[in-house]
Formats: structure tokens, C-alpha cells, sequence
């Protein structure tokens, strides 16, 4: 409960650790042009025909790889925008690997009951991602 009232409830998002998947590996981020460019990290979805691109907005510090054609290279990562800055030759594809954070807000106040004075249990509190 203390998190719900430091976030104002639904006010304010910080980063959350979603266990199910905050891991990404051998993800293609680009292709190489032969000069400085901005890529945004992304995780990918496939299922049958269909594909989707999430853009991961808040890599774990220190916790992100970038690679050109297989070689991991020094690149420059923003952890608060999920932005890698680096050149490659013309061509080249970039990937990373690492882990990921999801921002998030509460979604709505938190119920809970007292069951005695000494007591108070907390229901559920739901979370929604959100875009930065």
C-alpha cells in the first residue's frame, strides 16, 4: 500500500519487473547505414502470420548488449528512453540482448478491508504499461 499512496494512485508510473518477460535476446533493432544513427530497442512478437514490435522503454542499467553482425560493439544507451546511438558500416545488423523494465501506473485504487485491528489484507491492485 505504501507504493499506491507514494504514486498517488494512478498519478504517477515507475518501473516494474514483469517476471513473465523482461528478457530479450538476438533482437534486430536495425540495419547498419554507415553513420551515427538513433535506434529505439524493441522485443518482437510472432504468432503464425502475424508480428508486432513493442518498444522497450526502460532497459535494466547495465543489463543491455548491443551487436553488429554478431560482434558486440561499445554503443550508447539511454536507460531512460530505451535509445541506443552507434555507427555502423552500411548494412550491418544490429541486435541486442538484455533486460527490460515496463513502466507503469496503478490502475486503479487499491481495495482492502481490516479483518481486525491488527490486521489489514489488501486485495489486488491491477497495472497497465504505458508509453513514455
Amino acid at each position: 500500500m505504501a507504493g499506491h499512496h507514494a504514486c498517488v494512485g494512478s498519478l504517477v508510473g515507475f518501473q516494474f519487473k514483469d517476471a513473465s518477460e523482461f528478457f530479450a535476446d538476438g533482437e534486430v533493432i536495425g540495419y547498419g547505414s554507415g553513420s551515427t544513427v538513433t535506434y529505439q530497442l524493441v522485443k518482437s512478437y510472432v504468432f503464425g502470420s502475424l508480428s508486432y514490435q513493442r518498444e522497450i522503454y526502460k532497459p535494466v542499467s547495465g543489463a543491455v548488449k548491443i551487436f553488429a553482425d554478431g560482434q558486440e560493439v561499445a554503443a550508447a544507451i539511454d536507460y531512460t528512453t530505451g535509445q541506443v546511438e552507434l555507427s555502423a558500416t552500411s548494412d550491418t545488423e544490429i541486435t541486442k540482448e538484455g533486460k527490460f523494465d515496463v513502466p507503469v501506473p496503478f490502475e486503479d485504487d487499491v481495495s482492502f478491508s481490516i479483518d481486525n485491528r491488527h490486521r489489514v489484507c489488501s486485495g489486488s491492485a491491477e497495472l497497465m504499461e504505458i508509453r513514455l
